[in-house]
């Protein structure tokens, strides 16, 4: 819920696309989806809004987990797949490109 602009959001349910899995980061900061289509999705919790999405794997997104300090995620498909991405390196190039 937006209680700002009194709008409900939902990033479960943007672009009606299907969601998977999902993590948080440890400092609840962010949320991290994989959806069905192998895509995974960022989302800045406290700005609700998606930060950047990837089409990562070739089959639906089955597992996600977040490292302790928060840098890291890893994702992984049906088929086996395992993918470590660094958010650090992510969030960086994101505030580059704004």
């Amino acid at each position: 819920m937006d209680v700002k602009a009194g709008q409900e959001w939902s990033p479960l349910t943007e672009y009606g696309r299907r969601v998977s899995v999902i993590c948080t980061t440890p400092d609840g900061r962010y949320l991290i989806l994989g959806r069905e289509r192998g895509e995974i999705a960022v989302w800045d919790i406290l700005h609700t809004e998606v930060l950047t999405q990837y089409s990562a794997h070739a089959s639906v997104i089955s597992s996600m987990a977040c490292s302790a300090d928060g840098k890291r995620f890893a994702c992984g498909d049906e088929g086996g797949v395992v993918l470590v991405w660094d958010l650090t390196s992510i969030l960086e190039q994101r505030i580059r490109y704004a």
